[in-house]
């Protein structure tokens, strides 16, 4: 269901030393390996860095929070900003910090209450800026 996604990738290699390699327009080989672990040949072929998210459904988008109209793009920078520009990721990323800056179990975090929604909001509103969502939290009544 997900082989949509992993064109974003198609140009990156873990190397040998542990570090990410990215190859100018080549496709690293190991998406393609299909004809020996899918004998049958019915598997998803890479061909460039397209990706789609097949998570588009209405429930989906609801779900995730979906923000930008076209859910597909080419490379991993516009996966990533799908993915960043959402509502889950904003409101995961918002818990996350409350639980290691604030000491607080997570499942004591309403995250439906206004000041955890405004906590999160402003993430996207402001630029997507790490340390000031820290300082809002930090200054917050989870902590």
């Amino acid at each position: 269901m997900l082989d949509g996604q992993r064109g974003a990738f198609a140009n990156y290699d873990q190397g040998d030393n542990d570090r990410i390699e990215k190859y100018d327009e080549i496709i690293d080989e190991k998406y393609n390996r299909n004809q020996q672990n899918n004998p049958e040949g019915d598997g998803y072929i890479t061909v460039d860095t397209y990706w789609q998210n097949p998570l588009e459904s209405e429930m989906n988008k609801q779900k995730f929070g979906w923000r930008q109209k076209n859910l597909s793009g080419f490379g991993v920078l516009s996966f990533a900003n799908m993915i960043v520009d959402s509502e889950q990721f904003q409101r995961c990323m918002t818990r996350k910090l409350i639980v290691e800056f604030c000491d607080k179990n997570p499942r004591l975090i309403f995250d439906r209450s206004n000041e955890f929604i405004s906590l999160y909001e402003s993430m996207r509103t402001g630029g997507y800026k790490m340390k000031d969502l820290i300082t809002k939290i930090a200054t917050s009544s989870y902590c």
